[in-house]
């Protein structure tokens, strides 16, 4: 029962809905391969005995009479090319059963992964800011293969090699039962060895949870903290730090198949044990020699089957209990999350922000009472102190932070969480740290697109319109070119240009930059101002945070963001 409610009534919930009718095929079809299984064992027990017994044929009341009446060689060939027909198709119906189950097994994980990924790129930006990097990579990737594995499939095992198990269990009974006593005797030490192992089982599953993600997170800090690593000449202590943590998470797996080869060994200790007694037992009670090989090959074909289910239904109980945090880890999360529903909007007239306000949780509010109105086409420029909120109101406006108090109206219509994304579709967003990913600068340009659907001829006139167009030109592969994760072989004025290249490319009506030009030097950030004047052609409204005042003269007016307020300000005013 508390098997039941811990392990089952979890996964059953985790499970996507579209397997759940599938798993229980998958059941039926394990349990069809236990049954072929089973018989595999007893088909060998009439061919044993003809050689020892010949004269058991005549007691063979379904065998033909013509086979009956053919010499003792010829019917042992017969029996023997029967068995050997049926072993053969027993073994293509179960290789395509084991087929289907590691099919379903790694279709599971891919659906809770895709479940998982949506669920991250659709939270609000809070839950996000305060999500652990690692822990969400382990979620999408290690943790679905973990849940199919050794949750799933172990459970699907438990219950087809239980269903062999018993079925074993009573054919020997009936056949035998001292014989049955005596594999009772084979399950006490086993069944010992797993009850003192069950400690070690959590301890291995707490283990896990821990070590994991500390690991991923370990693996990554050298690789994006490498440039840093090196001129601090750190290598060591990173080096250390990761090898303490990966050996420790070694040591956990070390432990959890120790565990599992524990119970092999003790199966089949046991397993000898009884095949001792049974020829000490027969040369007591002075058996017969037939009678004594017979329960030896009976004993021995119920072994080479139940004892091997015995390990695969306690194996799978040290899987399920060893990674049982996986259960609670792949629970859906409930956050506010934001759907698109493909109905972009189109700004006609104004964006206003009414009496708003926003805090951080347990911070001080960064925004008070604060009302702009931004009309069609303007161009406005955001100044103040560095952390005066400034990037915060960016994001209050795309929609990304939700206001503590106040409304955001676009075209006179109130902006809801049900009207967000198709709210969000009017924007183009460039941070001061533009993200540009491990693909071509096509592809960076054109971001998001598949491949068949990119319009080159608008990713090349956007190049043009930020002065790119002529550097990758003369690339050796032109826009194909390869730029490498966070675009590290392009300087920081040509990776914040393919950035405006890309909110050139999604046309968006509403574009927002985020000091955009911070970090850049005199000749680069010229470069840019001139891209951005090129934009301003397109009739597009642009919003911007800078504190550089070359481009001040470029905006309609200027808004200072001081104590959670705007006020607007001349050029002069804004240093």
């Amino acid at each position: 029962m508390n098997f039941f409610r811990t392990i089952i009534k979890p996964a059953y919930a985790i499970l996507p809905v579209q397997f759940r009718k599938q798993s229980v095929w998958v059941i039926v079809l394990m349990i069809i391969q236990a049954l072929l299984d089973f018989i595999n064992i007893g088909i060998f027990i009439p061919l044993l005995t003809l050689i020892v017994k010949p004269q058991f044929v005549s007691s063979l009341s379904w065998l033909p009479l013509v086979l009956k009446n053919i010499s003792l060689p010829y019917l042992i060939l017969v029996f023997t090319i029967c068995i050997l027909c049926f072993v053969v198709t027993k073994h293509i119906i179960v290789s395509h059963i084991t087929r289907i189950k590691a099919s379903y097994g790694y279709q599971v994980a891919h659906d809770i992964s895709k479940r998982i990924l949506k669920e991250q790129l659709s939270m609000d930006y809070e839950n996000f800011t305060r999500s652990n990097y690692s822990d969400e990579i382990n979620r999408t990737t290690y943790l679905p293969v973990a849940f199919s594995s050794d949750i799933v499939i172990a459970i699907t095992t438990l219950i087809s090699e239980g269903f062999i198990a018993l079925l074993i269990v009573l054919s020997i009974g009936l056949f035998n039962y001292q014989l049955l006593t005596s594999l009772f005797i084979v399950m006490i030490p086993i069944g010992f060895s797993y009850v003192h192992g069950r400690k070690q089982l959590k301890t291995i599953s707490e283990e896990l949870k821990k070590r994991h993600p500390t690991l991923l997170k370990s693996s990554g800090i050298p690789l994006e903290g490498w440039l840093e690593i090196k001129t601090g000449q750190v290598e060591k202590f990173f080096q250390n730090q990761f090898e303490k943590i990966h050996a420790e998470l070694m040591r956990v797996f070390a432990a959890e198949s120790s565990v599992q080869a524990s119970v092999v060994r003790m199966t089949e200790l046991s397993a000898s044990i009884i095949i001792c007694f049974i020829i000490f037992w027969t040369l007591f009670i002075k058996a017969e020699r037939e009678q004594t090989i017979l329960l030896l090959a009976v004993y021995a074909g119920a072994s080479f089957r139940l004892l091997p289910s015995i390990n695969r239904i306690l194996n799978s109980l040290v899987l399920i209990k060893s990674h049982q945090y996986v259960l609670a880890e792949l629970q859906p999360k409930n956050h506010d999350t934001i759907s698109f529903s493909g109905n972009a909007t189109s700004f006609q007239d104004r964006i206003s922000l009414q009496q708003i306000a926003f805090s951080f949780a347990n911070r001080q509010p960064v925004l008070k009472n604060l009302s702009l109105e931004i009309k069609k086409g303007e161009k406005i420029a955001i100044v103040g102190k560095s952390g005066c909120g400034k990037s915060s109101l960016l994001l209050v406006i795309l929609g990304i932070l939700k206001p503590t108090s106040g409304k955001i109206q676009f075209d006179n219509k109130d902006i809801e969480r049900d009207n967000l994304s198709d709210y969000q579709s009017s924007f183009s967003y460039v941070s001061q740290n533009p993200f540009l990913y491990d693909g071509t600068i096509l592809q960076n340009v054109a971001f998001g697109i598949e491949p068949q659907e990119i319009n080159e001829e608008r990713v090349w006139k956007a190049l043009h319109e930020v002065d790119l167009a002529d550097f990758v030109a003369q690339l050796p592969k032109k826009e194909n070119t390869q730029i490498h994760e966070k675009g590290t072989t392009l300087s920081g004025g040509q990776r914040q240009r393919i950035a405006l290249a890309r909110a050139i490319y999604s046309d968006r009506e509403v574009l927002i930059l985020d000091e955009v030009t911070n970090q850049l030097d005199q000749d680069t950030e010229a470069k840019v101002i001139e891209s951005l004047h090129r934009i301003a052609t397109y009739q597009k409204t642009i919003l911007m945070v800078t504190h550089h005042p070359k481009l001040l003269s470029f905006f309609d007016y200027v808004l200072k963001l001081e104590n959670g307020e705007l006020t607007k300000v001349s050029p002069l005013e804004s240093k």
